[in-house]
């Protein structure tokens, strides 16, 4: 009994233990992830505003623009802006302005996207692994049918303890002859 009493306490020193690696290591995570997040979010927004800037060789702007007879670039199309063109001209560089903000923002909806599915993903596979009772059960060695084993006879003997503190109290009560067997079949029904 007491080496059962000191098995169950060294499991729960040990779960104790798992929990609080637990959430450090999920506190790093959370950390590395906002890191990550806010590079993301800075890279997106370089990338989107520099192509059409033409900082970054974007291939949206340098393909699909041009493609339409359209600027490629900010700078083109404000180039092409002046008071003294008719509206005609200047209704190319108005017109590239507009798809190429239109693009920006498709471009940052889009990328976002995609990094938002990334770190879902790194999320599911890299965090789930990290507090995955299998993982934790090899770094410890054991193995989870002996820690069912040990929970469940652990809550038995707890159960026949309170019983049987149940029957001598009520023997003492009653002053009843019944055995603990007799009991537990005529009152309990087991």
């Amino acid at each position: 009994m007491e080496s059962q009493n000191r098995k169950v306490d060294n499991m729960n020193i040990q779960r104790s233990k798992i929990k609080k690696e637990r959430k450090e290591k999920c506190i790093n995570t959370n950390i590395l992830l906002l890191i990550l997040t806010l590079a993301c979010i800075l890279w997106v927004f370089y990338f989107s505003f520099g192509g059409a800037l033409g900082w970054v060789w974007n291939p949206i702007n340098i393909f699909a623009i041009p493609y339409f007879g359209l600027h490629g670039t900010v700078q083109e199309a404000w180039g092409n802006l002046t008071l003294s063109n008719t509206f005609s001209d200047n209704s190319i560089a108005f017109i590239s302005l507009v798809v190429i903000a239109a693009l920006i923002g498709v471009q940052i909806v889009m990328l976002s996207l995609a990094i938002t599915e990334v770190q879902n993903r790194w999320l599911k596979d890299f965090v789930f692994w990290l507090t995955n009772d299998r993982v934790i059960m090899r770094y410890f060695g054991f193995r989870m049918n002996n820690r069912i084993n040990i929970n469940s006879y652990n809550e038995s003997d707890v159960l026949n303890e309170a019983e049987e503190n149940h029957w001598k109290k009520w023997k003492e009560y009653y002053k009843s002859d019944l055995s603990f067997d007799e009991w537990k079949r005529k009152y309990l029904k087991r």
